[in-house]
């Protein structure tokens, strides 16, 4: 009798476990250098896919989203539907609080797409990758719309330590 409750359990585990990663949970390998020093290439993360359907994604979320058929990035929000953004002497501003995006980098925004946007229109969320000075993001895609989001990294359960 207690095989059969065993047997039963890890069936009903594995089940449970499949479900969650049909629906909710996925995990996705960090590709590049573009994110350091918060993930590094090779990180593996667990992606929530289910959170943005219930909650607007937030400033600092960091995303997996889908560029097109065949790539996929990860990358955290600076601005959301709404926000006023700003770019004045190197520092980027967000609803009139400075952002932690200043200095040099900032030059590269003012030559690019995120500089055609003062309001971010609907459906639209500007991303830069963590190590801006190599990252590919909205300054050379624009925006990336909700439905091109694939999920939110919400645990890191395995570091590349080189």
């Amino acid at each position: 009798m207690k095989i059969k409750s065993i047997i039963f359990s890890l069936i009903f585990s594995l089940i449970f476990i499949i479900f969650l990663r049909s629906f909710f949970i996925s995990n996705y390998i960090i590709t590049g250098h573009s994110m350091e020093p918060t993930y590094h290439d090779g990180d593996r993360v667990l992606v929530n896919q289910f959170i943005d359907i219930v909650i607007e994604p937030q400033i600092d979320d960091v995303y997996f989203f889908k560029l097109n058929e065949n790539e996929t990035m990860v990358k955290r929000i600076i601005a959301t539907p709404g926000d006023y953004i700003k770019i004045s002497k190197n520092t980027l501003y967000i609803n009139g609080k400075k952002s932690r995006y200043s200095d040099s980098s900032m030059q590269l925004l003012l030559d690019d797409k995120m500089r055609k946007y003062r309001t971010v229109p609907q459906d639209c969320y500007l991303v830069l990758g963590d190590n801006i000075d190599d990252s590919t993001d909205s300054r050379t895609y624009g925006c990336i719309s909700r439905n091109q989001m694939l999920g939110k990294v919400i645990y890191t359960y395995w570091q590349n330590k080189k």
